[in-house]
């Protein structure tokens, strides 16, 4: 048996109410040390989220408030009724990664068309990353609707040289 009613008892309550914090710090210092020229920085990035709605229906409250007689069409229902028939659900979820880089050049000779040039640099980078559907999606009491439970996080790290040599003023090879 198909059921096809539009539940107006709440209007305000069928929205979907999202909120989110994101934050990024980065330090970094430039300069010129024992003759490199220097750039570096340390950070903090992450973003945090919530999401929740009424949008969907539980397959037991709901079927339990229709079979039961205790939901009254056509009449503005208590919001327990309501809220058993449509419970809140969403997710949380929340990103962060810490890193810190470093560079550096100098001219460590000279060449008949310029500077040879060398640079070097390293970075780390940590991250975590969740993101989780509230309980009545995972246990699927929430029709219609699919969850998200996944949780990870990485460490990266990379190191670079590179040589920048001139052939001629205007033609430069680079090695890296």
């Amino acid at each position: 048996v198909t059921l096809a009613y539009r539940f107006v008892d709440n209007p305000d309550m069928f929205k979907n109410v999202g909120a989110s914090f994101d934050h990024r710090l980065v330090v970094g210092v430039e300069g010129s040390l024992a003759g490199w020229d220097i750039d570096t920085a340390i950070g903090d990035m992450g973003s945090r989220t919530t999401q929740r709605q009424h949008l969907y229906l539980d397959r037991y409250g709901y079927t339990e408030a229709i079979t039961s007689g205790e939901y009254k069409f056509g009449q503005v229902n208590p919001q327990a009724v309501l809220d058993k028939m449509f419970p809140e659900m969403g997710s949380t979820g929340h990103y962060r990664q810490h890193f810190v880089d470093f560079k550096g050049s100098r001219e460590i000779a000279q060449l008949p068309a310029g500077p040879l040039m060398m640079a070097v640099g390293a970075e780390l980078r940590h991250e975590d990353f969740f993101h989780r559907s509230m309980d009545n999606i995972l246990q699927a009491r929430i029709v219609g609707f699919s969850g998200v439970d996944i949780e990870g996080r990485r460490n990266t790290a990379a190191v670079f040289t590179e040589f920048a040599a001139p052939i001629t003023r205007q033609l430069e090879a680079t090695l890296a």
